[in-house]
């Protein structure tokens, strides 16, 4: 008896996909979410797409590199062979990860910008503090232009230098603090 002195209806089971059953994601992508499919299966559904779009909607992957991601996603999948089942989490879980992956190879290899595009006193005034900047971190000791190279030149993320160098997060936030330190430039006081 449920509350109230009624009978509880039990609850319709959920349907599965029969072993041998062939295109079960293009009859019912929302079905599939219980069940682990066979690669082969998300490798022809387009499902697959969809939420390889949700997914980099939610990561703000520009529209442009939407299929890039996409066969991202489907090497992963290969990979993983074609026999093997995975589910919608699984699926989900490795889109997130590529968005990520793909996002911070494009942080860390900016496209270069054409020749021409900057005003002539900009770019010659930039090149000046490159210059400044470069005879600065020379002065450095070595293990901060070694930390400088990996964060700033190469874009190594915290994490990602802590593990590179076998020292611990608080190591790496301290010689990016000293490193900032050290390189601040200190204000010049104005001629009278």
């Amino acid at each position: 008896m449920h509350k109230r002195g009624s009978v509880r209806q039990p609850r319709p089971e959920r349907p599965d996909f029969p072993e041998n059953e062939t295109g079960a994601l293009l009859k019912s992508p929302v079905s599939a979410v219980a069940a682990a499919l066979p690669v082969r299966e998300w490798l022809i559904s387009p499902y697959l797409q969809r939420l390889a779009r949700r997914i980099a909607y939610q990561y703000r992957v520009p529209s442009q590199d939407v299929p890039d991601l996409i066969q991202e996603l489907k090497l992963a999948l290969w990979k993983a062979g074609p026999e093997s089942r995975v589910n919608v989490r699984w699926i989900a879980q490795t889109a997130s990860h590529k968005a990520v992956d793909f996002l911070r190879r494009k942080i860390r290899d900016p496209e270069p910008m054409p020749e021409g595009l900057d005003p002539p006193e900009s770019a010659a005034g930039r090149a000046e503090l490159i210059c400044l900047l470069h005879a600065r971190v020379a002065r450095l000791p070595a293990r901060l232009q070694r930390f400088y190279g990996l964060r700033y030149l190469q874009g190594f993320s915290q994490r990602e230098i802590s593990a590179k160098q076998g020292i611990c997060r608080a190591s790496v936030r301290w010689l990016e603090n000293e490193c900032v330190r050290r390189l601040r430039i200190k204000p010049v006081p104005p001629e009278d």
